[in-house]
Parts: structure tokens; C-alpha cells; sequence
């Protein structure tokens, strides 16, 4: 369960109401990435408390190294439900976290810490009164999401964490948000599942097509590339190193020979504001 201390307070899941009373809760910040897991167990827990009376935040951490769509989405849905946003940064930004410490890997994921962790932590630590964390995690996710309890206290920051679908499978998630009219996160049709291009958890697929339908973006890791002192890689995958400067050139590179045999250009959809244009229009941020 990583760095920090974690108490089990419940085996079982219990409904948002009961956790706020039983636990006395002042507090509730949702946690809300982007994604459909957090979307579905933020609405859903604020659905259930519309009528209790409590401080109720939704907070998204900009790790300044996430897809361009991600921010408007993100606040696009809470201005549509009419939910509290809190967006929050890391004191850095990302490249100049990766030239002090080198491209985050799996068994190296400093990313988590300084981009997410800290930022969101400050912030709890803000909140007057018994707070609570409200967190998408799911145990059919992975072997390692099934060693968290559905309610916990970390005591490190001295918060509640409450996982409202923790026992919910994907089909359950996506019948919730055909149910609710909830939006799809528009990446997920792209093939891309991840939204923090640190690298970490992106496989060589997803940065491929993220190089493809966000170049001005991709374009930072070609020349953070170009600090390092070692000359290593903006990216490790599974272990091994890839260089953002390579897959520039073999996804872009390969177009322009296309393009140049009088081939037709392929029809990437790349995102510009709130809708889809086609790769010739450019991307906008």
C-alpha cells in the first residue's frame, strides 16, 4: 500500500450516507481524474448527500503533464453537475522534477508523489474539521486495489478514505453512467486509457498515438529530452528506455513519406477545443 499508513476501518462497503454519519464527517474532497471510475463514484457519493450539510469539494490535481483534453473535460463536467472544482498543482512542473530525479519508471514513480500526492495532501491539510477522501478505486481493477478496504484512515494526513465502488465490477461502472447520462471521457475512443504522460503507467502504444493527436504537447518531452546531462530517455516502459525524439520521427516522419508519395493522409482525429478535428487542422490546447 505504498509509503504511507493505512488503518482498516470497514470490510464492507457501505452506502455514502451511513460513512458521512457514522464517521462524522465535515469534509468530503472527491477525488476526480478524468476518468470514469472517479466520475462515477463522485457522482454518485454527491448524489447521495445533496441534502446532507457538509463542505463538499471535487478536486482535480494537474500534474502539468497531462493530455490537453484532460482540464476541459474536467471542468466541463463539474460545471454541467454543478460541482465545487478544486484544481491544484505541484510546486514544479514536471520537466523540472525529471531533470533532478530522470524519466519516472514503474519501480521508480517519484511522478506520484511530488505531481499528485503532495498537492492533494496541502490541500486536505487546508480543510478544517474530520475530512474524507472520495476515491474510484475498484477491486476487480487489480490484485493490488484488492488489498484496499473499502474505508480506511490514512494516518499520515489524518483523513478518511472512502471507496464508494470498491465492489463494483466494469460492467456495473458503465451501466451507472448509461443510466445517469453521464459523459464518456472522449480519450478512451482514441485508445488511450491513461491521462498523466509521465510515463509510468503508459504503454509504447499510448504515447504513440499521443505523439500522433497531440504534437505542440508530445513536443515538450523532445526537448526536455535534450536537458539531460546523461542523454537518457524521456520515457522507460517495462523497463526499457524510449526516446520521445525517435518516436517523433517514426510517427511524423512516416507521414510526411506518405504524403510525399502522394499516399493518402491518414485520418487521425485530433482534439481541437470540445470536438474532433481531423490530424490536417492541428490540435488545439
Amino acid at each position: 500500500m505504498g509509503m504511507f499508513t493505512l488503518v482498516p476501518l470497514e470490510e464492507k462497503p457501505i452506502e455514502p450516507v451511513r460513512f458521512v454519519e457514522k464517521f462524522k464527517i465535515q469534509n468530503i474532497v472527491c477525488f476526480f481524474s478524468g476518468g470514469k471510475d472517479s466520475m462515477v463514484s463522485t457522482h454518485y457519493t454527491l448524489s447521495k448527500l445533496g441534502n446532507i450539510e457538509l463542505n463538499k469539494y471535487v478536486l482535480w490535481i494537474d500534474t502539468t503533464v497531462m493530455l490537453p483534453v484532460v482540464g476541459r473535460f474536467v471542468r466541463k463536467v463539474a460545471r454541467e453537475f454543478g460541482w465545487s472544482l478544486v484544481v491544484v498543482r505541484p510546486e514544479k512542473d514536471f520537466e523540472d522534477y525529471a531533470l533532478r530525479f530522470g524519466a519516472p519508471t514503474m519501480f521508480r514513480r517519484w511522478c506520484c508523489y511530488y505531481l499528485k500526492l503532495r498537492p492533494a495532501f496541502n490541500f486536505l491539510k487546508s480543510l478544517k474539521g474530520r475530512t474524507a477522501e472520495v476515491l474510484g478505486l475498484r477491486w476487480d481493477e487489480s490484485a493490488r486495489r484488492r488489498r484496499y478496504p473499502p474505508v480506511f484512515l490514512r494516518k499520515e494526513t489524518k483523513t478518511y478514505c472512502y471507496c464508494p465502488i470498491v465492489s463494483w465490477s466494469e460492467r456495473e461502472v458503465s451501466e451507472y453512467i448509461s443510466r445517469n447520462g453521464l459523459p464518456l471521457p472522449p480519450w478512451y475512443s482514441l485508445g488511450i486509457n491513461e491521462t498523466c504522460v509521465c510515463g509510468a503507467f503508459s504503454s509504447y502504444g499510448e504515447i504513440k498515438k499521443t505523439c500522433a493527436l497531440f504534437p505542440e504537447f508530445f513536443k515538450r518531452f523532445v526537448e526536455m529530452e535534450k536537458k539531460f546531462r546523461s542523454g537518457g530517455a524521456a520515457f522507460f516502459l517495462k523497463g526499457r528506455p524510449y526516446y520521445a525524439r525517435e518516436i517523433w520521427e517514426e510517427v511524423h516522419n512516416s507521414n510526411d513519406s506518405e504524403n510525399r508519395r502522394g499516399a493518402s493522409s491518414p485520418k487521425i482525429r485530433v482534439f481541437k477545443g470540445d470536438f474532433y478535428a481531423t490530424a490536417e487542422e492541428g490540435c488545439g490546447r
